[in-house]
């Protein structure tokens, strides 16, 4: 993974572990991405869960300017049950 961007439960965006405005993450997602080629541009993306779209659709759009692959990671508990 080039890049990892998490929303927490009090809604903060954080790049790579670190807190970050949301104006500040499409250039930093950018120049993570650098010149790599596509499919090998993936962004790790998380969110807590009860989290309100207008908090996470602003990470989202910059991680598409970015030009980079979003993979959303589901923590085990967010995850559906899995059919017998």
């Amino acid at each position: 993974c080039l890049a990892s961007v998490t929303i927490d439960a009090d809604h903060r965006t954080f790049f790579n572990g670190r807190e970050l405005s949301g104006s500040a993450l499409t250039s930093a997602l950018q120049e993570a991405l650098g010149d790599a080629p596509s499919g090998k541009r993936v962004v790790h993306f998380k969110v807590h869960r009860g989290t309100p779209a207008r908090f996470f659709e602003p990470a989202l759009e910059a991680i598409g300017e970015a030009g980079g692959d979003l993979v959303h990671i589901l923590k085990e508990e967010d995850q559906p049950p899995r059919q017998p």
